[in-house]
């Protein structure tokens, strides 16, 4: 998201999750940078709500260092293998919210040797 806001509400069976983070779908081969589900650079400072249900499953990294991040909501939200960064990040509502995560569960770039001459 290079500029604006996002916001994601309830009312449906939401549940995103980063390319990489499926065992099923893994090795990609895509130009998704596995395991960031939502990305702010830090140049967008607007806000980004996740707001669900009972229903709601988010999975993989939200990264928006410069903005303001809501998690509202109702019933009982997940986030499984999830880091949540941002300037400040407020969990309100009245939800029970599940923040879940693994750090064996998480994407680096594979290592490499390279020979030069």
């Amino acid at each position: 998201m290079l500029a604006g806001k996002l916001t994601v509400n309830g009312g449906a069976n939401i549940q995103p999750s980063a390319p990489g983070i499926d065992p099923d779908n893994f090795p990609i081969v895509s130009p998704a940078v596995r395991g960031l589900l939502i990305y702010f650079p830090d140049s967008n400072s607007n806000t980004l709500g996740l707001n669900g249900n009972e229903n709601a499953l988010y999975s993989g990294l939200v990264y928006a260092p410069n903005s303001n991040i809501t998690m509202n909501g109702t019933g009982s939200q997940a986030y499984e293998n999830t880091q949540i960064i941002g300037w400040n990040v407020e969990v309100g509502g009245n939800a029970s919210t599940s923040v879940t995560y693994n750090g064996c569960n998480s994407f680096t770039r594979p290592t490499y040797i390279e020979l030069s001459k």
